[in-house]
C-alpha cells in the first residue's frame, strides 16, 4: 500500500469485475491484510448470504452470493450514509461463478466494492493510526461497561494493578495506561467502601444495622453494636455476629471459645478479635468479630458478654496476653493458652543455642511438654528439668522454660486436655485459624492496614459464607447416608479405639454425683429461682457451705441440705445447687451472703441466682491389665443414670472433646441405662442433628423432593422421619452386632429389579404410559401429573448422580416404592436428545411424520427456484429415526428390542 496514492486508486485490484479463484477463506485473509493499516482488523458476513449447495464446489466456496463489511466498526457507523463524514462505508460483494459452459474454473466475481473518501478509516492520519496500533487505552470512554465493571470489582477487592493489567491483556487483549487503570479501580473502591471517612463509616453502619434484621433462614436476628466515648463521640469499639454465628455461640460456646487479637487490621488503631468455636464437624466455626482500642480486661469482658461467649465453666483458649486470666475469672471459665503460640515462641527462643544437637533436643522436649499427656505427672517434671539444663546460663531461654513450668496448668497438654481438646495431638491449636482466614494466611497482612471498617466487615462475612457452604455439603452427605456423627468424630474414634483395649474395672460406686461437674458437664446452667417468702418465715431452713477456694467457679454458697417444713422445699431449690447472687447482689464472704439472705426477712420475693447441681450416676475406676505399676493407670469413668447427659472419663488423653469415653463405655461397661450403640455415650455437641444448619438443610431437601398429594411416600428413605439420635443405634466404624452397616432401613415390600436395561425401561414404561394417556385426554389430570413428574425427575437426578454406597442402597429402596420412580417428562429438558424420541415415539409418531413430510415438500419446492444471479437454495435435515415401527427402539439406552 502506498500512502501517497489516493485511496480509490489503491484498491483497483478489488474493484467491480475482479475475479478470484483462490477460495473464500484465502481471499478473506488477503483482503484483511490489505485493509488492516486503515483500522479494519477483520471482515464479517452480514445476514442474507446464500449458501452454495453444489457438492463439487461448496468446500472451497461455502457461499454463492454474499458480501463482507468492516467488523471493527459498530452497527451505527456501518449504517451511516456514504456521504456523511465519519461513516465506515466499507463493503465488497461477491457472486460465485461456477457454470461449466464458459470453460473456466469456479471463481468469485466482485459485483460491488465501496470504500468512500468520507470513511473515518481514510480520514485518520497514518501517525494517529500507528499510535492506536499499540492498543494502549487512555480514556475510560474507550472501555465497554463490562470492562469498567470488571475494573471496579478489581478495585473493590484491592487487586494489584499489575495483576489487573495482566488479566485484561490475557483475557481481553487490551492494554490500559497506568493512570486509567488506577483511576477506574480507585473509583470502584470508592463506590464500594466510600471516598472518605464519613462515607466509609456510613457504609459500615448501614451494613451493620441491616444485619440486625430478622433472618427467616435461621430464625434469629444478627447482632451489631458500637461503643463511643461519651465526651468526644469517638468510636471505641464495635462487634458483629451473623445469624449463623449467633447460633454457633449458643450451641458450641458452652464448651470452648477460641480468641486471639491482632493489630493493624484496618486504618484505625484497633485490636481485632474474631472469636471462634468448634462445631460437630471439627471445624473452627466463626462466632463473631469485634474491635477494641486495647486488649484490656473490661473491653474484652464486655465483648464476650455481648457475643454470648461467656458461659460459666467453658474453656477460654487465648494467647498469652495478660488480660485473659482475669477475663476468664470474671466469667468463671477455664483459661488455657493456645498451644501454637507457645510452640512457635519456643522455636524462636531455641535459636540462641549454638549446638545443633542441643537445639534439636530442646525443641523435642518442648513439643512433648506441650502436646503429650504424662501420667504420672512427675514425668513432666523430668521434661522441664532437662530443658533447664539445656538452657544453661542463657537468660532468654531460661525465662521461657520457667514461664512454661510455672504456667503448666494452662500450657501443658497434661493439664489443658482436662478441660478441652480438639486436636489429634491433644492440644488446643485453634486460636490462630480464624485470624489466618482473615489475613488470607498472612498474604494480606500488609494490605489490611489500608482497610476501612466496611472492608473488614465484608471480609468477615465472606468467611461466614464460606463456612456455611462447607457445612451444608457435609450435612447433606450425612443426611443421605443416615449418619449421625461426622467423619471427624468417626476418624478420631478409629484412632483412639485401641486405647480402650486391655482395661479392667477396679471399683464401682453407684448413686454418686458427677465428679466432672463444671469441668465437662452439659449442665452449666445459671438459673434464677423466684420464691414467695411467707410473712411468718424467719429463716430459710437451708444449710449452706461457703466456697472461696474455687476461684474459677466464683464465690458461692452450696446448698448442703434443706430442712423438713422449709418453704424452700416447694420451690425449685435443690441440694447441691450453688448460690451466686441474692436479689441480684454478689457477695465475697459467708457472712455477707448470709446477711443478704437474712435482709430479705419480711419481703415477699426472694430471688436466688443458682447453678444446677451435678448429675447422679455410677462412678467406675479403671486401669490397664498387666504386671508392673508402670502399666497400671488408674482413671475414672462416670455414667449418669439420666439419659440427658453423656458418659465422661479422664482416661488417657480424654478431654472435653467427649469422644474417647464413648469407647471406654462400649468396650468395658454394660450399664443399666445405656446400650452399646447409644449415642448418649458421646456428648450431644457432636450430634449432627444439633448443628444450627441441620434443620435448614433438611427442610431444603424435603422441599426439593416433596410431591404434593404423596406425602412421605414420595421421599427417599434417608428423608423419612427418623428417631431421636440419642435413641437410635449409630452405624459407625465402632459398632458391633448383626446390623448391616450399609443398610439404610428395612422395607417390608421388596421389588425384583431386572438386570437388563431394556426390561427395566419397558417395565417402568408399562406403568407410566397409562398415566401419559390419561394426561393427554384430560386437562385436569395433566395439571396434576406434570408438577409431580417434574419433582420426581429432580429426585431421581439427585439420587442417580450420588456415588455413596449408602445412598445407592437408598436409591434401590426408593425404586422399590414404585410410585416414586417416574419417566422423565419431556418439558423439563432444554435440549433434545435420543431419549425424547424413545419416550414420545408411540404417542406422537404419526403427527411428527406428517409434519416432517410437509416440511420436506416445502423445502423441495423452494430448492428448484433460481434468481437472476443464479442463486440456488437447498436445505437438508437429518432423519431422527422416528419413522420406525410401533415398537420402541432402545438404541439410546444401548440395549435391544
Amino acid at each position: 500500500i502506498n500512502n501517497d496514492v489516493a485511496p480509490t486508486e489503491q484498491f483497483n485490484a478489488l474493484g467491480e469485475g475482479a475475479e478470484f479463484t483462490c477460495g473464500e477463506a484465502a481471499l478473506k485473509g488477503m483482503i484483511e491484510k490489505i485493509v488492516a493499516p486503515f483500522g479494519i482488523k477483520h471482515l464479517v458476513t452480514p445476514n442474507g448470504a446464500r449458501r452454495n449447495t453444489e457438492d463439487s464446489t461448496k468446500e472451497l466456496f461455502p457461499h454463492r452470493r454474499f458480501h463482507w463489511t468492516c467488523g471493527s466498526c459498530n452497527t451505527k457507523k456501518r449504517k451511516m450514509d456514504d456521504t456523511e463524514v465519519g461513516c465506515c462505508g466499507f463493503k465488497i460483494r461477491f457472486l460465485l461463478q461456477d457454470k461449466k459452459d464458459n470453460g473456466k474454473e469456479p471463481y468469485l466475481l466482485v459485483k460491488e466494492f465501496k470504500f468512500p473518501p468520507t470513511s473515518h478509516h481514510l480520514l485518520v492520519s497514518t501517525q494517529v493510526r500507528q499510535a492506536a496500533e499499540s492498543n494502549v487505552i487512555t480514556h475510560e470512554k474507550q472501555l465497554s461497561p463490562t470492562k469498567v465493571k470488571l475494573l471496579h470489582s478489581f478495585g473493590k477487592n484491592r487487586v494489584r494493578a499489575e495483576l489487573a493489567k495482566n488479566v485484561l491483556i490475557d483475557q481481553h487483549g487490551i492494554n490500559l495506561s497506568r493512570n486509567l487503570l488506577n483511576g477506574v479501580m480507585q473509583r470502584g473502591r470508592n463506590e464500594a467502601w466510600g471516598a472518605n471517612e464519613r462515607e466509609s463509616l456510613t457504609i459500615f453502619y448501614g451494613a451493620g444495622w441491616e444485619l440486625k434484621n430478622y433472618s427467616a433462614k435461621f430464625g434469629v436476628n444478627g447482632k451489631f453494636d458500637t461503643f463511643s466515648d461519651n465526651n468526644t463521640g469517638q468510636l471505641l469499639g464495635w462487634y458483629e455476629q451473623c445469624p449463623l454465628e449467633v447460633l454457633n455461640a449458643r450451641v458450641y460456646g458452652g464448651d470452648a471459645v477460641f480468641i486471639d487479637t491482632t493489630h493493624n487490621a484496618t486504618t484505625y488503631s484497633f485490636k481485632t478479635g474474631p472469636p471462634s468455636v468448634i462445631d460437630c464437624f471439627g471445624h473452627t466455626a466463626p462466632a463473631g468479630i469485634c474491635q477494641v482500642r486495647e486488649e484490656e480486661i473490661d473491653s474484652m469482658v464486655d465483648m464476650l458478654d455481648a457475643l454470648q461467649l461467656n458461659a460459666p465453666g467453658a474453656t477460654l483458649a487465648t494467647d498469652g496476653g495478660p488480660a485473659w486470666p482475669e477475663v476468664a475469672r470474671v466469667h468463671r471459665q477455664h483459661q488455657i493458652e493456645d498451644t501454637w503460640h507457645n510452640c512457635e515462641n519456643g522455636d524462636t527462643k531455641a535459636a540462641v543455642l549454638s549446638n545443633k544437637k542441643n537445639k534439636d533436643r530442646f525443641k523435642e522436649l518442648k513439643s512433648k511438654a506441650l502436646y503429650q499427656v504424662f501420667s504420672p505427672e512427675e514425668l513432666l517434671d523430668d521434661i522441664f528439668t532437662e530443658m533447664r539444663s539445656l538452657a544453661g546460663g542463657n537468660d532468654i531461654l531460661l525465662n521461657y522454660v520457667i514461664r512454661m513450668d510455672h504456667g503448666r496448668k494452662v500450657r501443658a497438654a497434661t493439664h489443658t486436655t482436662k478441660v478441652f481438646s480438639c486436636s489429634e495431638k491433644g492440644a488446643t491449636s485453634r486460636c490462630e485459624q480464624n485470624m489466618s482466614r482473615l489475613k488470607s494466611a498472612g498474604t494480606k497482612k500488609t494490605e489490611m492496614r489500608s482497610w476501612t471498617l466496611g472492608e473488614l466487615q465484608n471480609k468477615h462475612r465472606r468467611i461466614v459464607d464460606g463456612y456455611e457452604a462447607t457445612i451444608r455439603k457435609e450435612i447433606e452427605d450425612a443426611i443421605t447416608e443416615k449418619r449421625y456423627l461426622s467423619h471427624y468424630v468417626l476418624n478420631w474414634e478409629a484412632k483412639e479405639r485401641p486405647h480402650a483395649d486391655g482395661l479392667e474395672i477396679v471399683t464401682t460406686t453407684e448413686n454418686t454425683p458427677n465428679p466432672f461437674h463444671l469441668l465437662q458437664s452439659t449442665k452449666r446452667e445459671i438459673v434464677t429461682i423466684n420464691m414467695e417468702r411467707p410473712n411468718n418465715a424467719a429463716s430459710l431452713g437451708v444449710t449452706l457451705q461457703f466456697h472461696a477456694t474455687e476461684e474459677k467457679l466464683g464465690l458461692n454458697l452450696e446448698v448442703i441440705s434443706i430442712a423438713e417444713g422449709s418453704f424452700c422445699r416447694g420451690s425449685m431449690l435443690e441440694v447441691g445447687m450453688r448460690i451466686y447472687k441474692v436479689n441480684g447482689k454478689s457477695f465475697s464472704t459467708f457472712d455477707e451472703g448470709a446477711e443478704l439472705i437474712k435482709s430479705t426477712d419480711g419481703q415477699l420475693q426472694l430471688s436466688l441466682t443458682v447453678e444446677k447441681p451435678p448429675s447422679i450416676g455410677t462412678v467406675y475406676t479403671i486401669q490397664r491389665k498387666g504386671k508392673g505399676e508402670e502399666q497400671k493407670m488408674l482413671c475414672t469413668v462416670f455414667i449418669p443414670d439420666s439419659d440427658d447427659l453423656h458418659c465422661q472419663s479422664n482416661y488417657h488423653v480424654h478431654t472435653c472433646s467427649f469422644i474417647r469415653c464413648r469407647y471406654i463405655q462400649r468396650a468395658l461397661i454394660d450399664h443399666k441405662t445405656r446400650s452399646m450403640n447409644d449415642l448418649s455415650t458421646i456428648h450431644s455437641r457432636w450430634h449432627i442433628k444439633n448443628s444450627p444448619l441441620y434443620r435448614v438443610v433438611y427442610n431444603n431437601l424435603v422441599t426439593l423432593m416433596k410431591v404434593d398429594g404423596l406425602g412421605d411416600a414420595a421421599l427417599p428413605a434417608f428423608l423419612t422421619p427418623a428417631p431421636n439420635p440419642t435413641e437410635c443405634a449409630h452405624s459407625s466404624i465402632a459398632d458391633t452386632g448383626d446390623t448391616d452397616e450399609d443398610s439404610v432401613e428395612e422395607i417390608s415390600q421388596k421389588l425384583v429389579v431386572p438386570s437388563s436395561k431394556v426390561r427395566r425401561f419397558n417395565d417402568a414404561n408399562f406403568i407410566i404410559k397409562p398415566i401419559l394417556e390419561l394426561a393427554k385426554e384430560d386437562a385436569e389430570v395433566f395439571r396434576m401429573v406434570v408438577p409431580q413428574l417434574k419433582q420426581m425427575y429432580q429426585n431421581s437426578l439427585l439420587i442417580a448422580t450420588s456415588k455413596s454406597k449408602k445412598v445407592q442402597n437408598a436409591k434401590n429402596q426408593l425404586a422399590a416404592s414404585g410410585a416414586s420412580l417416574p419417566i422423565m417428562p419431556d418439558e423439563i429438558r432444554k435440549k433434545r436428545d435420543k431419549t425424547d424420541d424413545i419416550n414420545m415415539a408411540n404417542t406422537k409418531k404419526q403427527k411428527k411424520v406428517k409434519k416432517k413430510q410437509a416440511k420436506k415438500t416445502k423445502l423441495s419446492q423452494r430448492s428448484k427456484k433460481d434468481d437472476n444471479d443464479g442463486r440456488h437454495v437447498s436445505s437438508r435435515e437429518e432423519e431422527s429415526g422416528d419413522d420406525d415401527d410401533d415398537n420402541i427402539t432402545l438404541a439410546a439406552l444401548g440395549g435391544k428390542k
